[in-house]
């Protein structure tokens, strides 16, 4: 019995060592010891977004009318301090050497537009209102989402002063009205005059993709008279939302033809706009009501700024002399408007 268990407990013994040196030489022996390097866990960290840098900008409306002096040094001091998202520029002369300036803010590169004030000197609002816009969009760059996106993706130039000789003075520029007898398809004449011809080519150089004339008094955002039927209905679409968001009212700027936006739509294919500020009764209003304006106007002129620069026309016919082709003026649409002619 005990000679069984002894031969039982030896094949043990064996199978064992057998087993025993098979692992070893499989997995041991000669081979080097295989370290477990172990692999720390993975850690997903969000990227770090840079956030837009904000300007200290004094973002309410003027306090009183600037003379040009004055409008000029305040758009330099911009200058200098949102230097990053602003140029301050010249693209003319007048007759007496002033500057014809502009401030450029947003992004060079993208789609421009060109928003211009005080064409009729005597209407003072419409420029001291536009002012109040301009610097609220630069107070509000990096604080609100929307005027942020703008000034990455548009390259706005803002003249503030169209005619620095007649700003604050006289409707006239130069003897004449500047917003009569601009050509337009079918048109004899043409108006001159040096700020007059310097916006021409200006305009004409930076090709922009939507524009806009500021005037005072009416409440109503005008499109050209002259536009295409293709063309008529994107541009209602348009100043209807513009209407919308200021409670102006809109519509074709009729009677007659040959005003500023009349050319620009014509030279451009692009969105042209007139926009009368307040509601009146005279030209000199009283500086108290700028700041309710840029009140209503703000997100008005902000989408415009957005949305007429993407908007596709087809323009006017290069040779419009044939009686089909000429312009169609309309009548001026159904709303207490204080003065015959624009």
């Amino acid at each position: 019995m005990r000679e069984n268990v002894k031969n039982v407990a030896g094949c043990f013994v064996v199978v064992f060592l057998i087993v025993f040196v098979g692992l070893w030489l499989t997995f041991g022996g000669n081979k080097e010891t295989q370290k477990v390097e172990l692999t720390p866990p993975q850690v997903h960290v969000a990227p770090i977004v840079e956030l837009p840098k904000t300007y200290e900008i004094a973002h309410q409306a003027p306090e009183k009318y600037l003379s040009y002096d004055e409008v000029k040094n305040c758009v330099k001091d911009w200058n200098k301090t949102c230097p990053e998202i602003t140029e301050y520029g010249v693209y003319g002369h007048n007759r007496k050497d002033d500057e014809l300036f502009y401030l450029r803010v947003g992004t060079p590169g993208c789609k421009k537009v060109l928003i211009h004030a005080c064409l009729h000197g005597d209407e003072r609002l419409g420029s001291c209102a536009l002012l109040g816009i301009m610097g609220r969009m630069l107070h509000d760059y990096g604080r609100d989402e929307d005027v942020t996106w703008l000034i990455k993706n548009r390259e706005i130039y803002f003249v503030p002063v169209f005619s620095p000789e007649s700003y604050l003075k006289s409707r006239h520029i130069e003897q004449g009205d500047p917003n009569r007898g601009w050509a337009y398809p079918g048109s004899k004449s043409d108006n001159t005059s040096s700020p007059i011809e310097a916006m021409k080519k200006f305009v004409l150089e930076k090709k922009f993709d939507a524009l806009v004339d500021c005037h005072t008094f009416g409440e109503i955002v005008y499109f050209p008279s002259i536009l295409s039927n293709e063309d008529k209905d994107a541009m209602k679409n348009l100043t209807s939302k513009m209407g919308e968001l200021s409670g102006y009212n809109n519509g074709p700027i009729g009677r007659t033809a040959g005003y500023a936006i009349d050319w620009y739509y014509w030279k451009t294919n692009s969105p042209a706009v007139l926009i009368e500020f307040a509601d009146g009764p005279t030209h000199n209003m009283p500086i108290q009501k700028v700041a309710p304006e840029v009140e209503k106007t703000y997100k008005m002129l902000l989408y415009f700024i957005r949305e007429a620069p993407e908007i596709k026309l087809k323009g006017v016919v290069a040779n419009n002399n044939t009686p089909e082709n000429k312009p169609q003026l309309q009548p001026l649409p159904n709303r207490r408007i204080f003065r015959i002619f624009r």
